[in-house]
């Protein structure tokens, strides 16, 4: 395993305590149980495999106390430099974390047309239209509220 590989696989920090072990360990595993995960069951085997593995060291004291003997153990000793990597090997995409059968599927947008935009800037252009003509109307004194107002009551609009 790599650098603090356990405390990676089980996402908690070096200085966690039993409980937060634990609970880490409880999200995980129901995240990557084999049935319950909808990936490959293979893989979410192996990575189950691991979890399980990791959560056994480090809830146990004394095997806890003894992998972190080791890591320090392996952060003092020098590390020689590593040669760099071939060019010939394809670069190795990043596995997707399989996805509980549970979860909600994802909402897809609609496809943006142009039709759409332009009925927005058709309607925001008739917006300003009908406000520079009230502004117009009321600056020159044409449109009065009283007026329409009494000829409501005369039979001009009955």
């Amino acid at each position: 395993m790599a650098w603090g590989g356990r405390y990676d696989v089980l996402g908690v920090a070096r200085s966690a305590d039993r409980q937060i072990i634990r609970a880490a360990y409880r999200v995980r595993a129901k995240r990557y149980h084999p049935d319950t995960t909808t990936g490959p069951k293979d893989k979410a085997a192996a990575r189950f495999c691991k979890l399980q593995d990791a959560y056994e060291v480090l809830s146990d004291a004394r095997r806890r106390a003894e992998y972190d003997a080791q890591l320090d153990a392996a952060a003092r000793e020098p590390q020689a430099p590593q040669a760099p990597r071939p060019t010939q090997e394809p670069p190795r995409t990043p596995e997707p974390e399989p996805q509980s059968h549970r979860a909600a599927p994802e909402r897809k947008s609609p496809p943006k047309t142009e039709t759409g935009a332009g009925a927005w800037l058709t309607a925001g252009a008739f917006i300003i239209i009908v406000v520079v003509l009230i502004t117009v109307i009321e600056i020159i004194g044409g449109f009065e509220a009283p007026q329409l107002l009494s000829r409501i009551g005369t039979g001009f609009y009955s």
